[in-house]
């Protein structure tokens, strides 16, 4: 994995405004080669390249004036270049548990069939073009109908298009042995895939936010805020080596059908003895490429947000008590899940109806003691799909279960986390700092049943550091760090996944402990 990043940004003031610009060029690429079956057997494995090239650009103007009346216009705009190659290889058990048997079972009992090939490869090559752009602008007016309130409106305009171009090849070698009254049939059938072709969307939003401030006085204050938000769409690239597996599938058994009503009709098998025989070979049906219809199939829409937060903030004795406290309340809308892909094989991201959250967030700040802060900070979450119908296949057969009312996967019900930091400086330039960390986070819920979670759990943390160079532990100099992560030495999951049918935990790491030299100059 290499990551290559420059950015530059450039101000020029002007008598009645500041523009600045930032510009950023970001170059990433990544190998990834994944046992994706995750058991000793030899199923099947993904290789993972990907290169990205990713270039945005700001302007912002915001006014330069000491009246009640505050301006920001901006405008900003990125091309997103992504461009992943996947490789998909089934090795020999996965051949035989995964292909043979699938299509065994679905065969008459005097049909033998066997995959030649001892692996084969679904390739996978994609190009992910993004670009977008955005105009907004923000109007503060100070002393709104009476001292100490401001009053905020911004508005953004959001463009975004999408396009995906696939490029998707497979072949094997299949072969059948049939016996059929006097007659034996055999045949080995070579079967390619093609799977090309390309896609595109675009998308428009319009985002406003409003808000009001209210300033009792240096010490206090209370706001309240109400704004629409959006998450982008995207292509669920991993769908397409799903539905290229399907055309495989479905050219598999086109080719077998073909091969055997030729050589029946060949050795004078009569016509309905053979209609017999294909109507017991399984049917699949082929994906319509057509680019609308194939795009509908992998695109998954925007997430839309409206929010609305009340809070305010306080502090005491001259700022060394500080004291935050925010209610929120979110209506989400084309909610982006991850799911699981309908063959096993991986996830992808969908739109799962709509979602309230609410809850609050707190925090507590202290410096009552020279060189000592100490902070604390919680929140709580609360939240549930308000309208998410899923259907689920069982033996052919589809199923509608309703969700609404179940608590969203991955989201932590609370969280909190009390730091406290020492510092000290021994000598001029020398300084040293003890931080101390507890960290706790859950209920997590794992699946849209809310069958699986992980409870509440503690994680406690520690470093030292020294630093040499300026009176400050983060200006220039060489800072070494002594660090320990989770002394308790916590067993907790973080992540949930399945894989053919196998449901799988990814724990957290355990205790650990290290070292860090940083160097600032």
């Amino acid at each position: 994995q290499n990551t290559i990043s420059i950015n530059q940004y450039f101000e020029k003031a002007y008598s009645n405004f500041i523009a600045t610009s930032t510009t950023a060029f970001t170059n990433y690429y990544d190998d990834m080669i994944m046992d994706q079956d995750f058991t000793s057997a030899p199923i099947f494995t993904l290789e993972q390249m990907q290169n990205r090239n990713s270039i945005t650009e700001e302007l912002l103007f915001k006014s330069k004036t000491s009246s009640n009346y505050k301006w920001t216009t901006g405008f900003f705009g990125f091309y997103d270049n992504l461009t992943p190659n996947a490789t998909v290889l089934f090795k020999n058990d996965g051949i035989n548990k995964l292909i043979e048997s699938n299509v065994q079972v679905n065969i008459p009992t005097y049909v033998t069939y066997d995959i030649l090939d001892t692996n084969f490869r679904i390739d996978n090559t994609f190009k992910n073009p993004t670009y977008g752009l955005a105009l907004y602008h923000q109007s503060s007016y100070d002393n709104f109908i009476t001292d100490g309130l401001t009053i905020t409106a911004g508005l953004r305009f959001d463009y975004a298009h999408n396009k995906l171009s696939y490029n998707t090849g497979a072949s094997l070698t299949q072969s059948y042995n049939m016996i059929q009254g006097p007659f034996t049939i055999i045949d080995t059938l070579p079967t390619k895939l093609e799977f090309t072709g390309e896609t595109n969307k675009d998308n428009f939003q319009v985002l406003p936010k409003l808000s009001f401030n209210y300033n009792f006085n240096d010490n206090a204050r209370l706001y309240v805020s109400a704004a629409r938000g959006m998450k982008s769409g995207g292509y669920n690239i991993q769908m397409l080596s799903d539905l290229a597996q399907n055309d495989l599938r479905y050219n598999m058994i086109d080719e077998l059908k073909g091969s055997i009503s030729k050589q029946m009709a060949t050795v004078g098998v009569p016509q309905q003895i053979i209609d017999l025989v294909l109507g017991k070979l399984p049917v699949f049906k082929k994906i319509d490429t057509m680019p609308g219809v194939l795009g509908n199939m992998l695109w998954y829409s925007p997430e839309q947000c409206l929010n609305l937060e009340l809070g305010t903030y306080m502090n005491f004795l001259n700022g060394k008590l500080t004291a935050e406290l925010s209610v929120y309340y979110m209506d989400v809308t084309d909610l982006q899940l991850t799911k699981f892909s309908p063959n096993g094989f991986g996830r992808m991201l969908s739109n799962a109806g709509s979602a309230t959250s609410k809850g609050f967030e707190t925090s507590l700040s202290t410096r009552l003691i020279d060189n000592l802060n100490i902070s604390v900070d919680y929140g709580f979450a609360y939240s549930t799909f308000t309208d998410y119908l899923d259907t689920l296949t069982i033996n052919d057969s589809l199923y509608e279960i309703d969700y609404s009312g179940k608590r969203v996967p991955y989201a932590p019900q609370q969280t909190l986390s009390i730091v406290g930091q020492y510092m000290r400086c021994i000598t001029e330039g020398l300084c040293a700092q003890l931080t101390a960390q507890y960290q706790g986070t859950g209920n997590i819920y794992w699946d849209e049943a809310n069958s699986l979670s992980q409870k509440y759990y503690n994680t406690v943390n520690a470093k030292f550091a020294l630093h040499y160079g300026t009176n400050t532990m983060d200006g220039e100099g060489i800072t070494l760090e002594i660090w320990a992560n989770n002394l308790l030495n916590t067993k907790y999951n973080t992540f949930y996944f399945e894989s053919l049918g196998n449901r799988f935990f990814q724990m957290g790491r355990p205790a650990s402990f290290g070292a860090t030299i940083k160097v600032k100059f």
